[in-house]
């Protein structure tokens, strides 16, 4: 079986996380670009609450971005973000392997699925992005259709409101998961597989 299944009890950035500034992000107020919010500024969680921003980073132009190209996600258009950016994904293949159809992983982990690229930063890719700390971890709509994850203060949960828990993987076994996927897709387009039900 693909993966080990194994997801962090919490799920706190190991570094490297980041947004291109420029990405509209979901306020109580409407969409609003990332450059624009501040240190006590509120986004909209995905559970429908508002979040306060606690803390704000700038993310210099010299991190490695992660293209993901439009539809790969569900987005409408490219988005950027920092290959520590911990995004939602959703697969009912991959809930067979990690036991959850919804998992936050690694951008990094990404890299070659759905033509998701790493990419240095240069034309077409921001040249400056930002990183928040939220008053709790919290899942907050991209206008892209992009589902990015923030932290909050160490050692808290994610939180879906009545939802059902979001597990986040570890590099390592996002990869895994990854590859599964791209094992399984690639599959079906060699028509070796049955499609299942509501695959992404």
């Amino acid at each position: 079986m693909c993966g080990d299944g194994q997801a962090q009890a919490s799920w706190a950035q190991s570094g490297g996380g980041g947004i291109g500034a420029q990405m509209m992000l979901a306020t109580p107020k409407g969409m609003r670009a990332a450059a624009d919010i501040q240190v006590g500024d509120f986004l909209r969680s995905t559970a429908g609450g508002p979040v306060t921003v606690v803390a704000r980073r700038e993310v210099s132009d010299g991190a490695d971005w992660v293209r993901i190209p439009p539809l790969a996600l569900g987005n409408r258009r490219e988005v950027f973000v920092a290959q520590g950016q911990n995004i939602l994904i959703e697969s009912s293949y991959g809930a067979r392997i990690v036991g959850s159809v919804a998992v936050v992983v690694p951008a990094l982990a990404l890299h070659h699925w759905r033509g998701i690229k790493l990419r240095a930063p240069g034309l077409n890719a921001p040249r400056l992005g930002v990183s928040f700390t939220l008053s709790r971890p919290a899942l907050v709509l991209g206008c892209a259709g992009v589902m990015i994850a923030f932290d909050g203060p160490a050692n808290d949960m994610l939180d879906t409101a009545d939802l059902p828990p979001v597990p986040a993987l570890s590099l390592g076994s996002a990869q895994q998961l990854t590859a599964c996927l791209m094992a399984y897709e690639a599959g079906l387009a060699l028509g070796r597989m049955r499609p299942q039900t509501a695959v992404f």
